[in-house]
């Protein structure tokens, strides 16, 4: 709820008050709210997990990258070319990403500890 209130004040005021594009402003406020959410996951949704650790970084970082790109593209589309509201558009855009691709890569890739991280690798091939 926080971050979504980050991501989503930002884009309004991007958009609204700065005038940037619509695909620009989301990707700007999903920049801010993967912040916050890192910081808030790292605290409250995986607690009790080491420090912040670079290798964590790098693979948040990874797993934003993509959740960024994701976000900003389907804004675009369902914004720019179907004619959605850009609200409605960023909320059905984050809906989607956070559950098909952000929460499980959080999960498995991004908090989870190094032998949590080695059980959900597929065995080599022999």
């Amino acid at each position: 709820m926080i971050t979504s209130l980050t991501d989503i004040s930002i884009l309004i005021a991007l958009v609204e008050v700065l005038d940037l594009p619509v695909a620009a402003a989301g990707f700007l406020a999903a920049t801010a709210g993967a912040v916050t959410k890192f910081v808030l996951g790292k605290i409250w949704v995986f607690p009790g997990r080491r420090a912040i650790l670079v290798g964590q970084l790098v693979r948040y970082m990874t797993m934003v990258a993509g959740s960024i790109g994701l976000v900003s593209a389907t804004m675009h589309l369902l914004a720019t070319v179907l004619g959605l509201p850009y609200l409605l558009a960023k909320c059905m855009s984050g809906i989607c990403v956070f559950f098909l691709w952000s929460y499980p890569l959080q999960a498995c890739f991004v908090f989870a500890t190094s032998r949590e991280r080695s059980a959900n690798e597929l065995d080599p091939l022999p």
